[in-house]
């Protein structure tokens, strides 16, 4: 994403991983995921 210049701000990919992350383990347990909610609360 930095060498296609799509973000250029370090800490705005890294956010975007961990939601990343996040979407995929709640699709993998068949929970609704919700961006920036504590992962306990959508459980």
């Amino acid at each position: 994403m930095l060498t296609l210049n799509l973000i250029k701000d370090r800490n705005h990919i890294l956010y975007l991983g961990r939601e990343l992350e996040r979407a995929e383990i709640a699709l993998f347990l068949g929970k609704n995921y919700v961006q920036d909610l504590k992962f306990a609360e959508v459980l």
